[in-house]
């Protein structure tokens, strides 16, 4: 095929401005596009290269690891001199201190550690509501055992919702606690959100909730490391502030069970809601009062407009994300986190780039999901079924 530009005599000895003035804009476009092409698979060719060549053959002497110098030195491949420079570390070299410098991208500050453990989603498939609540506790108890057993001093943080999703998941976490089969004397709460302008004492705030479900059931549960943020605040500001703070205080959260809104919503974070927010005050759209109105009296008016919530940013900081999705309700809202892409409609899609997420549903759920993907998990979680 004659390339173009390079069909008519009187264009193939003009300079190269002249050369691109002739062309029409098609042309033009075509060679732009397979310029970007050939430069983009440089950069692709580069980076595979050195990644490989970084982490198998440099050796250790010029390995310049935890204090985020990268590496240095020189390699020689096929005959030729490779150059490594920079501020890239091998990923099986660096330090949790590391975490974010280098050759990969820092995503929300995420630690090492959790990025050993898994690089997948998981959704995990039960038959219905309560077998999921059921293997949800399961999951969070082993995570506490773990951690407990593990020699850590710091407590367990853990993340906990509200609404109807978790109720299922709280009543057995009550009754492994009141059996003995679980301690909460080494785990410090920080829960989702509150209503903003909602005293603790109305029985539809969260602080209430939390209590009547599950704190005030447990045996061994420490008022002082229950974290629930104030609705009645004279500085929702400032309060939101000091809870990121506190967050961090304690290392991170270990493990934030969450549910989602029939709009995929997570905590108070409505369709479009920035995915590295922070906590903050939120409005609630007319649908998530409507929605939430049945707890009070089926008058929308009533629940409050706004409210003080975690960020999607807060959430997925987290070293690892249980979500509960249950009910045809919710069919649509699944579909779009697992097999839809990544967008601040469905603030929920956002569990697509964390590398420890779970997604523990029951059929009624899952709906929407293609066959294929319905079988996939299926298959690969067929051991976690009850």
């Amino acid at each position: 095929m004659t390339r173009i530009g390079s069909c008519r005599k009187t264009r193939r000895m003009l300079p190269r401005r002249a050369f691109l003035a002739s062309m029409c804009e098609a042309e033009r476009k075509f060679v732009r596009r397979q310029r970007e092409r050939k430069k983009r698979n440089q950069n692709r060719n580069r980076g595979s290269l050195t990644t490989f060549f970084c982490s198998c053959i440099v050796p250790t002497d010029v390995l310049k690891c935890g204090t985020g110098e990268g590496i240095t030195g020189e390699l020689r491949f096929a005959g030729k001199k490779l150059r490594v420079g920079g501020r890239y570390t091998p990923f099986s070299m660096r330090k949790p201190e590391m975490t974010g410098t280098g050759g990969f991208p820092e995503i929300n500050k995420r630690s090492d550690d959790r990025r050993k453990e898994r690089n997948h989603m998981r959704v995990v498939i039960q038959e219905n509501y309560d077998k999921m609540c059921k293997w949800a506790a399961n999951h969070i108890a082993a995570r506490i055992h773990a951690h407990n057993n593990s020699g850590n001093t710091r407590p367990f943080v853990l993340g906990l919702p509200t609404g109807s999703s978790p109720i299922g998941v709280y009543r057995e976490l009550v009754r492994m606690n009141q059996a003995g089969e679980l301690s909460f004397a080494n785990v410090v709460t920080f829960n989702m959100d509150e209503y903003l302008g909602l005293p603790r004492e109305h029985d539809q705030s969260y602080w209430y909730f939390m209590h009547d479900n599950l704190f005030n059931h447990l045996v061994d549960m420490k008022p002082e490391n229950i974290n629930i943020l104030n609705g009645m605040t004279d500085d929702p500001e400032k309060e939101c502030r000091d809870y990121e703070e506190k967050i961090a205080a304690m290392g991170g959260i270990d493990l934030f069970m969450g549910g989602i809104g029939v709009d995929g919503h997570i905590a108070f974070n409505e369709p479009f809601t920035s995915l590295s927010s922070r906590t903050g005050v939120r409005n609630l759209t007319t649908d998530t009062r409507i929605v939430n109105s049945r707890f009070f009296g089926n008058d929308p008016e009533k629940v409050p407009s706004q409210a003080l919530s975690v960020g999607v940013g807060t959430v997925f900081d987290s070293r690892e994300v249980m979500i509960l999705i249950n009910g045809h309700n919710k069919a649509r809202a699944l579909a779009a986190t697992v097999e839809g892409g990544v967008s601040q409609k469905w603030t929920c899609s956002a569990l697509q780039q964390h590398n420890a997420a779970i997604i523990a549903c029951d059929e009624a759920a899952c709906g929407e999901l293609t066959v294929d993907t319905y079988r996939y998990f299926l298959d690969i979680e067929k051991g976690e079924r009850l």
